[in-house]
């Protein structure tokens, strides 16, 4: 297979040494260094630090696991707090999640993209993007088994199928990627932290064009279902889209409350009229077609910043002026990089908060329950873990493949349903309050799994089984 020149941050060799030789904390230097690409902002190649930490035991793999697990369940546990004290009310949380959509994250994904990468890795990175469509794909067929396998009732189907689709692949694997391998035992140099971001937020990029529209028609309720008022207009529908993926994390999971009324007076007033209804051939010269309304649900503001960092990265010199101390653009490249810092903190106060309404009042059966828990955070990340492996040892990626981009593929697959999917069914009326259920005891359970599948991660990294 032709070589790739990859951004490659880090090489992890195979251990030859037990870690009686090699006790904890002690570190051995790998023999290969990084080389940057041609094409980065740097005409020469830079050699990057490259080190690997002794050989850790399971107890201590384990440990490095749960700090990630242990910062999300602290930050959204700061956001239960604060809902139950009435600091962080429904309609801040609403305000909040707008920032979030609208500014928080399009900034972060500005900074963060155009200041490391450039057209030709974004190619080389391939993977990540046939890595996001199988993911969603495979999420589909596990749903699929589980409606004819366990008997899953029809008005339960639609919301099983798009809740093992549909992941949390950005929010949470920004603070789990990160905080993985920031630890002491796990020695990878400074720029490659930077690249595993990047590589969230790449694998966040192909996600867009997937999920808003994979959701939306999945959670189409049959027209027989709708009703026969005709007098309903169809551009209510977009405004409850907007709300819907403004109010993505601000919609409380356990509240009976419409995510178009994020949008106003007049986008609730049409959700509680019925917007759902089918318009009649006549109206639809005068309204907007379902495409025009997913095309507003996909893109979002951070699908146009991702769209907008790749001109930008595509030219070195405006790249340089804005993400250089001496650049003539630096203030506004600071001012972008300062506008995506409270993104994380605030995407999991809002989580939190929402998290603390409780799973509400649905009625679901335990095997429901447990047949979607098992097969999104236990089928799931098994099945992308065998499919990364099986890709590396067939050789099917790139020669000199950064490490960190399989661990970044892996991640991806063991996160639970993304809050995206409540706001989807409650904009269709098509059973929020049992994805509200489904989604509480999912989240709970993932404190359990995300640790133990992020331990077996990093035995494969550091074992060098990720390695191309």
């Amino acid at each position: 297979m032709e070589h790739v020149n990859v951004h490659r941050p880090f090489n992890i060799s195979r251990p030859r040494h037990s870690s009686a030789t090699h006790p904890r904390g002690s570190n051995s230097t790998c023999s290969a260094a990084a080389v940057v690409s041609s094409s980065t902002s740097s005409p020469r190649a830079r050699q990057l630090a490259c080190r690997t930490a002794a050989v850790l035991q399971p107890y201590q793999l384990a440990a490095i696991a749960a700090e990630p697990v242990v910062k999300v369940a602290l930050l959204s546990g700061g956001g239960a707090l604060c809902a139950k004290q009435g600091i962080l009310t429904l309609e801040g949380r609403r305000m909040l999640s707008g920032l979030i959509m609208n500014v928080f994250t399009p900034a972060l994904l500005l900074s963060k993209l155009v200041s490391s990468v450039d057209v030709s890795l974004a190619l080389s990175l391939w993977p990540l993007a046939a890595n996001m469509l199988l993911c969603h794909a495979a999420g589909l067929g596990i749903g699929w088994l589980q409606v004819q396998l366990t008997g899953i009732p029809p008005e339960l189907r639609a919301q099983t199928l798009v809740m093992n689709t549909a992941g949390n692949i950005g929010n949470l694997p920004l603070v789990m990627v990160p905080s993985l391998i920031a630890s002491p035992d796990v020695l990878i140099s400074a720029e490659g932290k930077e690249m595993a971001i990047t590589y969230v937020m790449l694998g966040f990029f192909v996600a867009s064009f997937i999920q808003f529209p994979c959701g939306y028609l999945l959670l189409q309720r049959p027209a027989a279902t709708q009703g026969t008022d005709k007098q309903q207009q169809q551009p209510k529908l977009a405004a409850a889209a907007a709300a819907a993926l403004v109010s993505t994390t601000a919609v409380p999971i356990g509240a009976p409350v419409s995510a178009a009324a994020a949008a106003g007076p007049e986008a609730a007033a049409a959700a509680s009229a019925g917007i759902l209804q089918q318009p009649s051939p006549q109206q639809q010269q005068q309204q907007p077609s379902q495409l025009s309304t997913l095309a507003k649900g996909v893109f979002t503001p951070p699908l146009i910043a991702c769209l907008l960092a790749i001109p930008v990265a595509a030219v070195p010199e405006l790249k340089e002026h804005l993400f250089t101390p001496t650049g003539g653009l630096h203030v506004l490249g600071e001012a972008l990089a300062m506008l995506g810092a409270p993104l994380i903190p605030c995407l999991f106060l809002v989580l939190g908060a929402n998290l603390a309404e409780g799973p509400g009042a649905a009625q679901v059966p335990p095997k429901f329950l447990l047949s979607m828990i098992a097969g999104k955070l236990l089928l799931h990340p098994l099945a992308g873990m065998a499919l990364v492996l099986g890709a590396l040892k067939l050789q099917l990626l790139p020669q000199g493949l950064d490490p960190l981009v399989p661990l970044v593929m892996m991640m991806v697959w063991a996160t639970p349903t993304a809050v995206l999917v409540h706001s989807l069914a409650t904009m269709l009326r098509n059973g929020e309050d049992q994805v509200s259920c489904f989604l509480f005891w999912q989240y709970l359970a993932s404190l359990a799994t995300l640790p133990a599948f992020m331990a077996l991660y990093l035995q494969l990294l550091q074992s060098g089984q990720l390695a191309s």
